[in-house]
């Protein structure tokens, strides 16, 4: 025999026998393990059960800086701008106030307009005020008049009362005195001439008595005319005040249009627009404001949280901010509020995150990347692996006697490799809530109905 059918013979013999143990080998039983198992040909099998778990749902939405405050600054008089005394990116001074809340510095001018007529209405209105006040002294001098009056009719008719009493004592006088003379002369003992001149002294004596109750009720009407008169004096104070507070609130009023006509800085802050000139005509009522004026010292993230998402959010939840014009590290913020009314337009929450702007490197307008972590409430949850998605419904394969069962479940929120299990239907009829006692195999996707589940040592 030649030496290459030698060589051919040997490794045919050696090819034969390699063939044969491979076939030995591929007809044994595949290796199992309990918890977890794989095969040669099939997928790593394990088995799970439900945990009670508080997922973090991620919202990641874009959004917008702005200023914590931004006013528009408009015009409240009509009028021409006499000046106008800042710019665009200047910083301006706002007022300053006392513990109490008293104005102890007016904000910085922005502009002024020139109102000539309301300044010379100013001007009268003090005028009126000043002459208020010289009212209300000449009725207090009338009422002083009128009050030392009173007095003089009291004397008066004091004075009238004594002579009434002197009156009414030479009336007594005369009278007994008549009535004396009388019986004399019936006696004898006195002349018809004396008990004449007798009874003229009497009626004299009662004229004389009637005139003192004369003025005794002349002296009174005179006291109650002055009393009248001291109460009218009184009435014309009390009106000359009231003018007074009239004039002065007229004046106030004016003082404050004519502050109108001076454009302040409501607080301290930067001016981002300015629309006015020297000369420009202004009135109330325009639509574009003069000046706009913002905060720079902090700032607020404003997102807009779809529908689905916005139950959940709340106030002191985490948010990471990536702000991709400063180049650096994200952000690290919490809610601050939300407008808990959803937009009728665009179905979304507004919420809004507070943002330190010590630096003034942040600006309003800037574009952000906001991504919230909501935790949500915490519930049965199992990997995403363990659910399949069929077109009748989810299901999860139980083990059931070391076999998968296939089970009808019910799921929630699907959060990357987590979801929540809410029911599942393990006779096939009744769903009730999970348990951890129910033991789950996956990879759903790759089992099927009555597959042998390794058994749990």
């Amino acid at each position: 025999m030649s030496d290459s059918k030698i060589v051919w013979s040997v490794g045919l013999g050696l090819l034969l026998l390699w063939t044969a143990g491979c076939q030995r080998a591929g007809s044994g039983t595949p290796s199992t393990t309990t918890a977890t198992s794989a095969t040669a040909s099939g997928p790593t099998i394990s088995v799970i059960s439900p945990k009670k778990l508080s997922l973090v749902r991620r919202v990641e939405q874009p959004g917008t800086i702005r200023a914590d405050e931004e006013t528009p600054i408009f015009a409240h008089v009509t009028g021409y701008v006499r000046k106008v005394a800042v710019d665009i990116d200047q910083r301006v001074r706002g007022p300053k106030f006392d513990a109490q809340g008293k104005l102890l510095e007016p904000g910085e001018l922005l502009a002024e307009i020139a109102v000539p007529e309301m300044e010379e209405d100013l001007k009268q209105k003090q005028a009126l005020t000043q002459q208020a006040f010289t009212e209300i002294e000449q009725a207090n001098q009338h009422l002083a008049t009128a009050e030392a009056q009173i007095l003089a009719a009291e004397a008066l008719v004091t004075e009238a009362k004594a002579g009434l009493k002197r009156a009414e004592a030479v009336h007594d006088r005369w009278e007994s005195e008549s009535n004396r003379i009388n019986m004399l002369v019936q006696s004898g003992v006195v002349d018809r001439q004396t008990q004449d001149e007798t009874l003229n002294q009497f009626k004299a004596a009662v004229a004389g008595r009637e005139e003192a109750i004369a003025r005794v009720a002349t002296a009174q009407a005179v006291a109650r005319k002055s009393v009248a008169e001291r109460d009218r004096a009184m009435a014309d104070v009390n009106t000359a005040k009231a003018r007074r507070e009239v004039a002065r609130a007229d004046l106030r009023r004016q003082e404050v249009m004519v502050q109108y006509a001076q454009l302040r800085a409501p607080y301290d802050g930067v001016i981002t627009r300015r629309n006015v000139d020297t000369g420009h005509y202004l009135q109330p009522g325009l639509t574009s404001p003069i000046f706009v004026i913002s905060r720079e010292e902090k700032l607020r993230v404003s997102v807009e949280v779809p529908e689905l998402d916005a139950g959940l959010v709340r106030k002191g939840a985490p948010v990471t901010l990536h702000i991709p014009a400063l180049r650096q590290p994200p952000l690290a913020l919490t809610v601050a509020r939300t407008a808990w009314s959803l937009d009728a337009g665009s179905r979304t929450l507004r919420t809004e995150m507070d943002l330190p702007n010590p630096e003034g490197r942040l600006r309003p307008g800037m574009y952000v990347r906001a991504e919230l972590a909501i935790p949500l409430p915490e519930s049965w949850t199992i990997p995403t692996a363990a659910y399949l998605k069929l077109a009748e419904g989810g299901i999860v394969f139980r083990v059931v006697d070391d076999k998968a069962v296939r089970t009808p479940v019910q799921i929630g929120a699907i959060l990357g490799d987590q979801l929540q299990l809410t029911a599942i239907q393990r006779d096939g009829k009744t769903w009730s809530e999970p348990s951890a006692d129910d033991r789950l195999a996956m990879p759903a996707a790759q089992l099927a109905e009555g597959q042998p589940i390794p058994a749990t040592p």
